[in-house]
């Protein structure tokens, strides 16, 4: 990276000055008595911010241009890592500025190992942003010995670690928090992915070494991504502003507002640059794309103190734990009618479903607009662990099941060990490598170019799934890791925040879809399990969970940190009573899970043996009557 380019990362910093100074946010002495970080610690702090987003943003920008978009040479790979060891640190350092402001004390005493440890994972900014440097130093430890699969996790990690901030951001509003979650994280992926791989394209025509084939290429590949990364950016966007305002007049007569007109014209100015550049591919681009990066690194700026400025809503503060933790007031009486008969949207599980929906449909239909065909029973599969995971989480069912235990415990069997089963049946792996055309031009993994697919199959193939597919380690994740959750505080960890509420959630279904993925699916795997093991796998998790279901019913105590009895509605007059009907509802139901494997199962061995023994039948007609051809010669 030429040090010209390193100017690059100033403009975000000076954007944040700027930015304070149009708004007159500079700083100001607090009144007698009142606590104060102080004006080095209230300019020092969105610039530490801004530059953590800009060195999080130029190594992914680095392992895309010198191996994602363009053949794998190792030459950027040194200065990511530089960056990556450096993004822990700034991070590290905007973390205790932050917590510094947030407990309105000087950078003196916060800077202390047990204050931060006692303070920092509190403040969600302050968790972000620590967060941040631990995936800084990861990455920084992998790049140590890169390879083509390493640049590709440590640029995910880094595209997840920039949309952290807006992802532990909290609404304007009680009511409002879940949407701005979901907004907030894909609002982050969104801009990290546009302006890192504007970065690179920059980074990839500056480069002469790169030939115009693979730089016409590059340009090819990230349309896609920047027209994605857009539309999900403007949509987030709006969605997310739309919970800090209480009308639209506020967005012209609060700063907040303005900032948002500020950002919104940088943004559109940035996509007419964008616009002009697609109109010039064939000429010197690289002034307009330099343009282009300037003023999306000074729209982070903007960002930054966009992210510290107060909003105007001024929703209905909570009262108690249960709307701090639900977004909504205590719900009416339980009966399972009304849970199972209205629906409360949860805009995260229903964008992914909906998503997830989209694209296997989408597939089927380029399959059958090709000419192939796909089973009917595998779509079917599919659609219907779809829409049973979202029925269980945006129906009142999911909102009781933050509540009471019996409520949960149904969700989580649903949700680990009905809709697991389906998902591989519908055999996605083999519907995307079917629809995705193969790269014919990749020789290996150090010399091309990777497109969609050749990444999908060297997720399949690579050591980490292997290790993770493994029948032992497989069981201990499912089975061992419902134990983890139900009998230690872990539970009460996570069901504290609707963000690990919903990591639990996507936890029961991946770590099921990888257990019965080994079991039943029509995916090809990273290993071969026999038959015998096959039945040993699924007559074990059986019995562990009917223990597990068994412990729950029998307990008198309650369990998972006390979380239930801590958010216990007024209408729920004995939580122990609930608890042992929620382990009764997982003793039974893990029943239900083993009969219909054990029927899959059958059914596929029957299914097989069929079609061998048609195979032999064949083979042996064919031998026949090459026999009697024989005795008429």
């Amino acid at each position: 990276m030429k040090t010209k380019n390193i100017l690059f990362l100033v403009i975000s910093p000076l954007s944040v000055l700027f930015t304070l100074f149009i708004t007159s946010s500079l700083w100001g002495a607090p009144a007698p008595l009142i606590p104060d970080s102080g004006p080095i610690v209230f300019l020092l702090k969105p610039i530490l911010v801004s530059l953590v987003y800009v060195l999080a943003i130029t190594v992914i920008a680095l392992l895309i241009s010198d191996g994602i978009f363009v053949p794998y040479q190792n030459k950027n790979i040194r200065v990511a890592t530089q960056f990556s060891l450096a993004l822990s640190g700034i991070s590290f350092a905007a973390a205790v500025f932050t917590l510094a402001q947030a407990l309105s004390q000087p950078v003196s005493l916060v800077a202390k190992i047990d204050v931060i440890a006692t303070y920092g994972w509190d403040v969600a900014s302050v968790r972000a942003l620590l967060l941040i440097a631990l995936i800084a130093v990861f990455s920084f430890l992998i790049l140590l010995k890169p390879n083509l699969d390493r640049v590709g996790l440590v640029a995910t990690l880094n595209v997840i670690g920039v949309s952290l901030p807006g992802l532990l951001s909290h609404g304007g509003g009680v009511s409002t928090h879940q949407w701005s979650v979901i907004s907030g994280l894909v609002h982050g992926i969104a801009i990290a992915l546009w302006i890192s791989g504007v970065a690179a394209i920059f980074l990839i025509v500056s480069n002469k070494y790169i030939t115009q084939d693979q730089k016409s290429l590059a340009l090819h590949k990230f349309g896609y991504l920047a027209g994605t990364a857009v539309v999900a950016l403007l949509i987030s966007g709006e969605i997310n502003a739309a919970t800090r305002f209480n009308n639209f007049s506020e967005l012209f007569s609060t700063t907040y507002g303005q900032l948002i007109i500020y950002k919104a014209i940088l943004l559109f100015s940035a996509l007419l640059i964008a616009l002009n550049i697609r109109k010039r591919l064939q000429t010197n681009i690289k002034k307009l794309v330099a343009l282009e990066v300037g003023l999306l690194f000074f729209t982070l700026g903007v960002s930054v103190v966009l992210a510290s400025t107060a909003y105007p809503k001024t929703g209905t503060p909570a009262f108690s734990l249960i709307e701090s933790v639900t977004g909504f007031v205590e719900p009416i009486s339980f009966t399972w009618a009304y849970a199972l008969t209205t629906f409360a949207i949860e805009p995260f599980s229903l964008t992914v479903g909906i998503f997830a929906l989209a694209l296997y449909i989408y597939g089927v239909f380029t399959l059958e607009k090709r000419g192939d065909s796909w089973p009917l029973n595998r779509s079917i599969c599919w659609i219907v662990a779809i829409f049973l995971g979202l029925y269980v989480t945006n129906s009142m069912l999911g909102r009781y099941s933050i509540l009471m235990f019996s409520a949960h415990m149904t969700v989580h069997m649903v949700l680990a060990m009905l809709v697991p089963i389906l998902l591989p049946l519908g055999a996605p792996l083999t519907l995307i490598l079917r629809v995705l055309t193969p790269n014919e031009t990749v020789k290996n993994n150090d010399s091309q170019v990777r497109n969609l697919r050749d990444w999908i199959v060297a997720l399949m193939n690579s050591r980490y799934l292997h290790t993770l597919s493994h029948p032992v380690i497989s069981i201990i994740l499912f089975a061992g890791g419902t134990w983890a959750l139900y009998f230690t505080p872990l539970l009460t960890v996570l069901m504290s925040s609707h963000l690990g509420h919903l990591f639990m959630h996507a936890h029961f279904v991946l770590i099921g879809y990888l257990f019965f993925w080994n079991i039943l699916g029509i995916d090809p795997s990273p290993r071969k399990i026999p038959d015998v093991l096959r039945l040993g796998l699924v007559f074990a998790a059986a019995v562990f969970h009917g223990l597990f279901g068994f412990i729950l019913y029998s307990a008198s105590t309650p369990l998972g940190g006390g979380w239930f009895s801590e958010v216990t509605p007024s209408w729920l007059t004995n939580q122990i009573q609930d608890q042992q009907l929620g382990g009764g509802i997982a003793w039974g139901f893990g029943e239900l899970p083993t009969i219909l494997v054990l029927a899959i199962l059958v059914y596929q061995w029957a299914s097989r043996d069929e079609k061998l023994a048609k195979r032999v039948t064949d083979k042996e007609i064919d031998d026949y009557n090459t026999y009697l051809k024989s005795l008429n010669k």
